[in-house]
């Protein structure tokens, strides 16, 4: 009876398995940057027969997976990051492959947001700025809903909001966009319910570029600043303190 069992488990899985699959391509992308993630963790359950798969992404955030028609899946993705700071929250999507023919491709982007772990709390992304704007975009404001959470779980810690301008505009025109720029962060935290007591806002100007050029060569060996440069000086930079 035993010996029955197994020869039918085992035909059963190969009529399974030699059903036409639906190829699912899945590509895992960084919520806040939009940067793909390599080597992310793909769980795969088909709900419908409870087997279960896991896989990787590769360097381009890119796996592949096969899907049987009219099967329920569970997918859960999730990465450690290489810091022992982030982390990122893991997710979970359901496939339904009822009505899809086999063959088929299916592609599939998903986004995973990066947390920050108790006791390692430090936030090292800009918000990115054009030269002379200082209004935040929707990428912004998750960004800072995210420091909101944290600064929200964490009432011991406090924030530093530092706003930058690039350094081709007028010393003028760089202190006030970039009193601008910290001011717009400052209201959007506060507006969030955050006291602003727990902020330290401060204007920087042209002072401090991160983009190693120059803005002015004088010498034939300097390396003048590109518009690429530009914008990453058109920045506001988060700090968490007080950990």
């Amino acid at each position: 009876m035993k010996k029955f069992i197994t020869i039918l488990f085992v035909f059963s899985s190969f009529l399974l398995f030699s059903q036409g699959v639906i190829n699912l391509e899945m590509n895992v992308f960084n919520e806040f940057s939009g940067e793909a993630l390599s080597f992310v963790d793909v769980k795969v359950v088909n709900t419908t027969t409870n087997q279960k798969m896991s896989k990787k992404t590769n360097f381009n955030g890119n796996v592949s997976i096969d899907l049987f028609p009219n099967m329920d899946y569970q997918i859960f993705v999730s990465k450690e990051s290489d810091s022992s700071i982030v982390i990122f929250q893991e997710k979970s999507i359901k496939f339904n492959t009822q009505g899809v023919a086999e063959g088929n491709k299916i592609e599939s982007n998903v986004n995973i947001r990066p947390v920050f772990q108790k006791g390692g709390l430090q936030f090292i992304q800009n918000i990115e700025f054009d030269i002379f704007n200082y209004s935040l975009d929707e990428m912004d404001k998750v960004i800072l809903d995210n420091v909101i959470e944290i600064l929200k779980a964490n009432p011991q810690i406090q924030l530093e909001v530092n706003g930058f301008a690039s350094c081709n505009l007028t010393t003028d025109d760089a202190n006030s966009v970039s009193v601008e720029r910290a001011t717009v962060v400052f209201t959007y935290l506060t507006n969030a319910g955050i006291n602003y007591e727990r902020i330290k806002a401060a204007a920087w100007g042209k002072e401090k570029n991160v983009s190693k050029c120059i803005c002015v060569p004088e010498k034939p060996k300097d390396t003048p600043c590109t518009k690429s440069d530009h914008l990453k000086n058109s920045r506001v930079n988060l700090a968490f303190t007080g950990m």
